[in-house]
């Protein structure tokens, strides 16, 4: 394959994956659900928890 068929057919493929109208339709659909709010989650420990000691010491020095 030559470089501008590998080119175009990346581009077919993206446009088959990426930019369907049914996507752009959920997209916007999720939006406007939204409309604007700002929801958070349970506060969670989790990160932290996740970490190597080496982080979790450098957040304590840093007062997080």
């Amino acid at each position: 394959m030559t470089g501008n068929k590998v080119i175009s057919n990346m581009k077919y493929v993206d446009n088959i994956t990426f930019n369907t109208p049914e996507r752009v339709k959920k997209y916007l659909d999720y939006n406007q659900a939204l409309s604007g709010g700002v929801y958070g989650g349970p506060i969670s420990d989790w990160n932290r928890q996740a970490c190597s000691e080496e982080v979790v010491k450098v957040l304590e020095e840093m007062g997080l």
